[in-house]
């Protein structure tokens, strides 16, 4: 089974991105509540926050395209592949609630109150450890009940098991050897999912939230996952799924790379368009709050995700042989960090402030604008890539790939393709 190198050039992409727009989110903008003005700078930047959902795309991809080949080659039985599904996503689930606890960094006692007043503007959202490095003391105030929130880490986990499920369903019924039917199966799911969410903005966001501000606790452990927060079920289930259905599409051998380049094409333009369209309704109008105002961003971005997919498809993958490795000379740093994607994501927050504890002293404007919030996130890329180089020297042990390849594969029995540049003995020990 050839690895499809999109993927982890995706998740590398993804990963720098991301440590860049939290710098300019949280030390900046949470920080300078004024500064959210309506300007053409900050609507551009707003489509590209909240671009986790591409972590979604690409673990519905690799699931469905993973264990389609491995089923197909006999390596997997369809126990082993829903066993090793579930293992993947409990972890996945159980590591975001520790990460929310103890290592998030969103919001703090920094920016918890309305400037010049005494009025909580937001509660302290910072986990444990990166509060204790930027004041020395076990944070008084912590609000709960983001713990029962969807993150990305859970969403991640539960789109893995919904595939999954999908997918043994489908092979135990019918096989795989019409990959347009389960390709079908997959997207029409997601448009459901994605669809119903308009419902669910509509007339459940509102008494959910309610509900949990009031702090109900059944509310924020049963309903809050589903239906409110930046990554609640409906609508990112959906994207898992339209990944799931481009996986299948990359698993399926015979098909002619041409087909599916034009059908990621037409899917990618399609979903864009429409987003454009709608915030381009929405936006004159000031028309930011509601349903259709969201699901316009959410299209643009599934859109340009989908491009990324396409692009790296067609320039790197479907590319003949020596042109492909030309070009991945050029490209491996991505892939290293895209290998990485869990471990920097976990710990940027706490790598990030103790820059800051650093940093602070000596350039008190750090965060006083945004290219100087920027400028903050990529001396912190710059930390990462000497740290990468060095952990690389020791096959990445101790990462959190290292360790979930470990507990993936003693819970199922199943090794792991997160760390597939990793020898095997180091990360399941030998025989």
């Amino acid at each position: 089974m050839k690895r499809i190198q999109t993927f982890d050039l995706l998740r590398g992409l993804a990963i720098l991105a991301m440590i860049i727009i939290h710098r300019i989110i949280w030390d900046y903008f949470r920080q300078n509540p004024d500064a959210e003005i309506f300007t053409v700078g900050f609507l551009i930047f707003t489509l590209f926050t909240n671009m986790a959902g591409i972590f979604f795309c690409i673990s519905g991809a690799v699931n469905s395209y993973v264990n389609i080949n491995r089923l197909k080659e006999g390596q997997l039985t369809p126990k082993q592949v829903l066993l090793k599904s579930f293992s993947t996503g409990f972890i996945l689930v159980i590591l975001s609630l520790l990460f929310k606890y103890f290592l998030l960094r969103t919001t703090d006692n920094i920016v918890s109150y309305i400037p010049g007043t005494d009025t909580i503007q937001y509660w302290n959202e910072t986990g444990v450890l990166p509060y204790m490095v930027l004041y020395g003391v076990y944070p008084s105030k912590f609000n709960i009940f983001i713990l029962f929130k969807m993150g990305t880490l859970s969403m991640i986990g539960y789109s893995i098991i919904t595939v999954s499920i999908v997918l043994v369903l489908y092979y135990k019924n019918k096989g795989l050897d019409n990959f347009r039917g389960l390709r079908n199966l997959f997207l029409i799911l997601g448009m459901i999912i994605f669809l119903t969410s308009g419902l669910t903005y509509r007339f459940l966001y509102g008494p959910v939230d309610q509900a949990v501000n009031g702090g109900s606790i059944a509310a924020a452990i049963f309903l809050s996952p589903l239906f409110i927060g930046k990554f609640s079920v409906f609508p990112h289930l959906a994207y898992g799924f339209f990944g799931a259905s481009f996986g299948v599409a990359f698993a399926n051998r015979d098909a002619q790379p041409e087909k599916i380049l034009r059908s990621l094409l037409r899917f990618w333009t399609i979903l864009l368009s429409i987003g454009v369209v709608i915030l381009a309704i929405c936006i004159p109008q000031g028309i930011s709050n509601t349903w259709y105002a969201a699901w316009g961003q959410k299209l643009f971005q599934l859109g340009f995700y989908f491009f990324l997919f396409w692009l790296g498809m067609k320039y790197i993958d479907y590319q003949p042989e020596e042109t492909r490795d030309k070009r991945m000379k050029w490209l491996q740093p991505l892939i290293t960090v895209g290998r990485l994607t869990l471990t920097i994501f976990i710990l940027e927050g706490l790598l990030s402030v103790s820059l800051q504890r650093l940093i602070a002293p000596v350039w008190v404007d750090w965060n006083a604008s945004v290219g100087n919030a920027a400028l903050f996130g990529f001396i912190t890329l710059a930390v990462w890539g000497v740290i990468t180089v060095i952990w690389k020297r020791y096959n990445f042990a101790g990462s959190v790939e290292w360790t979930s390849a470990w507990l993936v594969k003693t819970l199922s029995g199943q090794k792991s393709s997160k760390l597939d540049n990793i020898p095997a003995e180091s990360v399941v020990g030998k025989g």
